[in-house]
């Protein structure tokens, strides 16, 4: 076989695989977008040995001898590869990237909107009511921000709901436990029910729609919204992060969650 009849196999098995995973029927949905995906083909592939990888430490199985395994899965799956057809690593890691992204994110301030800003006022005066305060040695009066009646009832009502459904629920368990109990059950039922079904009324019943209406607004503003997508997605990627390395915390690495399936890729049977 010459280079060149090489040269197109190796295409044509490129293209089919890539076409596989880009490509559906008609009215169907591929798997990847053609776009924005690249397809990277190790040569000869990556020699593992499995060991390396056997039973890595999780929160669920947080032991020493799994340390090492679960640094060397995450080190397997964090190489932001370059984007070629054929696998080249970069020296850069994936959670690398993806942490400068998250911390070089700036938001700008926003134009003022007098609309926008009128809703998020009438939704903070639902939430919260200044009253104001005297300091009784300098007569010195201030005023407070606190929450709104209506915001305090509505979360000692909705508590109360949640507390009435905990005993419901625990005594539907409790009535499982026996075959007598689970006879007995429906004609218990109606008892709890009642406590549960009076709460949620009173919860619902004391303007919760525009308490929730209220918070909604004041969360996904368009003032803010943005900038709180961003900080839930840096404050989630942070919390992914655990130190396994029991060495100088300068030198040590943080890894991050990597799941692998199946879990026993590894095995060689």
């Amino acid at each position: 076989m010459t280079q060149e009849e090489a040269t197109r196999l190796i295409g044509g098995i490129y293209d089919s695989i890539f076409d596989t995973i880009t490509k559906a029927a008609p009215g169907g949905k591929p798997l990847m977008a053609p776009a924005t995906t690249v397809l990277s083909l190790a040569k000869p592939s990556i020699a593992i040995t499995p060991k390396d990888f056997r039973n890595p430490w999780t929160p669920g199985n947080p032991t020493a001898a799994g340390i090492q395994p679960a640094l060397n899965t995450a080190a397997l799956v964090d190489d932001a590869i370059k984007l070629s057809g054929l696998y080249t690593q970069s020296g850069v890691g994936i959670s690398e990237v993806y942490g400068q992204v998250m911390d070089s994110v700036h938001i700008k301030t926003q134009a003022p909107n007098p609309a926008n800003d009128k809703q998020l006022d009438d939704a903070f005066n639902v939430l919260n009511r200044k009253v104001e305060q005297t300091d009784p040695e300098t007569g010195e009066k201030t005023t407070k921000t606190v929450e709104s009646t209506l915001l305090t009832d509505y979360n000692t009502n909705m508590i109360a709901y949640n507390m009435a459904q905990a005993v419901y629920t625990a005594a539907y368990l409790e009535a499982q436990k026996t075959q007598t109990g689970r006879a007995t059950w429906p004609m218990l039922a109606p008892n709890y029910q009642v406590p549960v079904k009076i709460a949620y009324d009173k919860w619902r019943s004391n303007f919760a729609d525009k308490v929730e209406q209220a918070q909604s607004i004041m969360q996904t503003s368009s003032q803010n919204a943005l900038s709180k997508a961003f900080k839930y997605a840096k404050d989630v990627f942070e919390s992914y992060g655990v130190t396994l390395e029991n060495v100088d915390k300068a030198m040590s690495r943080k890894i991050y969650r990597s799941t692998l399936l199946p879990s026993d890729w590894y095995s060689l049977t």
